[in-house]
């Protein structure tokens, strides 16, 4: 071999050599800047022990994350949203532990999510006593359930459909079955082996059960209207907020992204001084929901009065007044709402009139003219993904509150009561 090949081998040879080094050198540097050390910077012993944690890079970044667990290196783990401070009041129940900060902010965390749930091993997720998809239990087995509830629940990455109830057995069969869930013979034999409830039954049926699943502390996904009674109602969210489990209402076009970029357009434009919402379907003449008695009972009033209410209420500020409400013998339901800041709107609903497609349409009106909300079809099994994402984060990071939360059914409930109300008078 000639002097000038083994000088180029050796260039070769020390071109690699570096390569190595290099490359050594850069996963070393990565490891050391950009994963975080962890520092325990507060201790609360009990059952179960609270530790506050900092969590910082050498590039500056740093959050704070609360453990609540067996032991400093094992436990479920809420992050301190930015801006509160790291040094919460703790104060344990049996119901779970409620996490108190100076800017009034508060988290509670069940105790469902320490003595079993999603855990965290050094800087690594690992799992109790349950799978780490959420365990979803589901109440009914209606069309509604066969159409988005079963499959949305199956099909989700952050749930399983675990178990179903429904007063006839042989229809939870026939909706469990594909997705290898359990038919459980009670609600509360369903409420011993979930994390969480999903509705799909009269509101009558729901209240009673989610009052004891949040007294349970089970998370809860309510149908609409949340009760049949006002009483029911307040019930139900005094037993969710006392309990401080998650709490999301189906208002199917409130998890459509178009429906909230719209709403947030319109905030930003304001000065809208009146709208409309008109609601028409054929729903209680045909199809798989004309053979539903509480709907036949209750009308559009209940079943699609939530839908139209809750748009007007966010688009033009909160429904302070139902100043008339009017019901046909045909059963067509009108309504003229008064709203905080002095807009005012109306509502025609009606279920009984031979229409396909239905039609449901919102629009407002002010000082920038006439806007509709446009529908970019988004399906009802769509906008309960949406809401499957929102409520698994919300048990997740231990958050309480959403745009539809319990209260948010509360809210339309009195709404409901005070138009019916006005319509006997």
């Amino acid at each position: 071999m000639d002097t000038t090949t083994r000088g180029c081998l050796v260039k070769v040879l020390l071109f690699v050599l570096g390569a190595v080094v290099g490359t050594g050198m850069t996963t070393v540097f990565a490891v050391v800047v950009l994963l975080p050390s962890t520092e325990t910077v507060s201790a609360d012993q009990g059952t179960p022990g609270v530790w506050v944690k900092k969590r910082e890079s050498l590039l500056g970044s740093a959050d704070y994350e609360v453990w609540l667990g067996p032991s400093e290196d094992r436990g479920h783990v809420v992050t301190i949203p930015n801006g509160w401070d790291h040094t919460p009041d703790v104060v344990r129940g049996e119901a779970g532990v409620e996490l108190g900060f100076d800017n009034g902010g508060r988290i509670f965390v069940p105790a469902s999510a320490y003595t079993g749930g999603r855990w965290r091993c050094g800087g690594r997720d690992s799992m109790g006593g349950v799978d780490e998809q959420l365990r979803v239990g589901l109440v009914g087995a209606g069309p509604w359930a066969h159409r988005v509830h079963a499959p949305g629940l199956a099909d989700h990455p952050g749930t399983r459909l675990t178990a179903v109830w429904a007063r006839r057995p042989e229809a939870a069969e026939e909706l469990a079955h594909p997705y290898g869930a359990a038919v459980v013979t009670s609600p509360d034999e369903l409420l011993s082996t979930v994390d969480a409830v999903a509705f799909a039954v009269p509101p009558e049926v729901q209240a009673e059960i989610a009052i004891k699943a949040a007294q349970q502390g089970k998370h809860v996904i309510l149908e609409k209207p949340i009760a049949s009674t006002l009483d029911d109602a307040e019930r139900l969210a005094d037993a969710v907020t006392q309990s401080g489990v998650a709490s999301l209402v189906m208002l199917t076009k409130r998890f459509a992204p178009e429906t909230e970029e719209q709403l947030a357009q319109l905030h930003a434009a304001g000065g809208w001084i009146g709208g409309n919402a008109r609601w028409l379907t054929g729903a209680l003449l045909d199809g798989p929901y004309s053979h539903s008695p509480w709907r036949h009972e209750r009308g559009p009033l209940d079943d699609i009065g939530p839908h139209a209410f809750d748009l007007l209420d966010a688009a033009l500020g909160t429904i302070t007044e139902v100043v008339t409400a009017n019901r046909s013998d045909a059963g067509l339901w009108q309504f003229v709402f008064a709203h905080e800041g002095g807009a005012t709107s109306s509502a025609t609903l009606t279920m009984t009139v031979p229409l396909n497609p239905s039609i449901s349409e919102v629009s407002v009106f002010g000082e920038h003219g006439y806007r509709a909300f446009a529908d970019r079809g988004t399906t009802a099994q769509q906008s309960y993904t949406n809401l499957l994402d929102d409520f698994v984060a919300m048990v997740d990071s231990g958050t309480t509150t959403h745009r539809c939360d319990v209260r948010r059914g509360l809210h339309l409930q009195r709404i409901i009561e005070q138009a019916r109300r006005k319509s006997e008078a």
